[in-house]
């Protein structure tokens, strides 16, 4: 960091991704790296690269993984949750293809886990895969933004700047509103504070509660 050198150097599988990198933290309390492909998982040593565990499996190359009470949750066709509490390669809990995520991450809140597919919301059990409900976005085009949660809300972004908002206050999301930007969306939002700033094509914009 403090010069730019680089620190070490492994190859990966020479295909398109743009899945982001996932930290993870090991049962010893050290730290991970996780890191998808169409090939395989892998978690390496941050310090230093060296390759601590790899599964052979075909991951999402768009989606990235998340982490969440223990749990590695893998884009793959469906998602495949991993138990991350053990020493070594970390064992499969379940995989369920109902879960698939198109484009964006997979969003983890209250024990429950969100995907969008296509133009639809899948909302299913973080312990166990099970499908709990869907809901399908009004006005949706194309949605490459990864959803956030706030304040038992989550919002997403269509590519035309079209915000759903949608309560999940009740046994099921419900649409509350959908809001126009007027802008093209591809990035995710940020949430900071009581604000969510929102990355445009043309603008930044800064939503604020009253």
């Amino acid at each position: 960091v403090a010069d730019g050198t680089t620190a070490w150097k492994q190859e990966r599988p020479r295909k398109a991704n743009w899945a982001s990198p996932t930290p993870v933290i090991l049962p010893s309390g050290k730290s991970a790296v996780v890191m998808q492909s169409s090939e395989n998982l892998v978690a390496v040593n941050p310090a230093d690269g060296k390759e601590l565990w790899k599964i052979d499996m075909g991951c999402s190359t768009t989606p990235s993984s998340t982490v969440a009470n223990g749990r590695l949750i893998v884009p793959s066709g469906g998602l495949t949750a991993f138990d991350l509490s053990s020493a070594g390669a970390p064992s499969k809990l379940w995989f369920e293809n109902k879960l698939n995520s198109t484009a964006c991450s997979p969003l983890v809140d209250n024990d429950k886990v969100y995907v969008i597919n296509r133009t639809i919301l899948v909302c299913g059990d973080l312990f166990t895969g099970k499908v709990l409900w869907q809901l399908r976005i009004p006005d949706a085009n194309q949605i490459w933004s990864s959803p956030v949660i706030a304040n038992k809300r989550l919002y997403l972004f269509s590519m035309d700047g079209s915000c759903a908002v949608v309560s999940l206050d009740g046994e099921e999301g419900k649409i509350e509103s959908v809001n126009k930007l007027g802008d093209e969306v591809l990035g995710s939002p940020a949430i900071s504070g009581n604000a969510m700033f929102v990355r445009g094509a043309q603008n930044l914009w800064k939503i604020q509660a009253k």
